[in-house]
């Protein structure tokens, strides 16, 4: 049986956070993924939050795969791949898998719990989740109406489609905002 796909599909603007990134990413507890990590150059595009890249990427994910969408400067646990995947071999027919994330010092280690009441803009990032790219279908990130809210809305949209295929795993998996200038 093949292996299940996990396109990890970051924006960059900040190059200098790779090696850190790469090790929470490729020295991970062992997992059952494919991984195909995709580093989504930023440059003088008016693309401040690479959600057009996002948007152009999603083409490259196949129906099968998984999606993950971190930011550039965010550390995730070690285990964060590893309970994905045996959440989502426990959970076959979810479309999304959300993750609890810690906001860091900055916002007073605000955390972002996995819940089904936080699935709204301002309440739930990017990073937190994992969608299978068959639930997401031809949706895209709407930046051009939602800006940096883009993400929050993206979650809003498939909540409110079919809350059913989200499974929630409050357990703080990643670190926002981890990594600094």
């Amino acid at each position: 049986m093949p292996q299940t796909e996990l396109f990890i599909l970051m924006p960059c603007a900040k190059p200098w956070n790779i090696p850190r990134i790469a090790h929470g990413i490729l020295q991970c507890e062992s997992h059952a993924f494919a991984i195909r990590w995709c580093i989504l150059q930023q440059g003088t595009d008016v693309d401040p939050k690479g959600l057009i890249k996002l948007n152009q990427a999603l083409d490259w994910v196949p129906s099968t795969a998984w999606f993950w969408t971190p930011s550039d400067d965010c550390i995730h646990a070690p285990s964060l791949i590893r309970r994905v995947g045996e959440i989502a071999a426990e959970h076959p027919d979810c479309g999304c898998i959300i993750v609890s994330e810690d906001r860091g010092i900055k916002e007073s280690h605000a955390i972002l719990h996995a819940a089904p009441e936080n699935m709204k803009r301002c309440h739930v990032d990017g990073s937190q989740c994992f969608w299978r790219r068959d639930f997401v279908g031809d949706y895209r990130y709407d930046f051009a109406g939602c800006g940096d809210q883009a993400d929050g809305e993206f979650v809003e949209h498939f909540y409110a489609l079919d809350p059913k295929r989200f499974v929630f795993a409050d357990e703080i998996l990643c670190r926002f905002n981890s990594l600094e200038m």
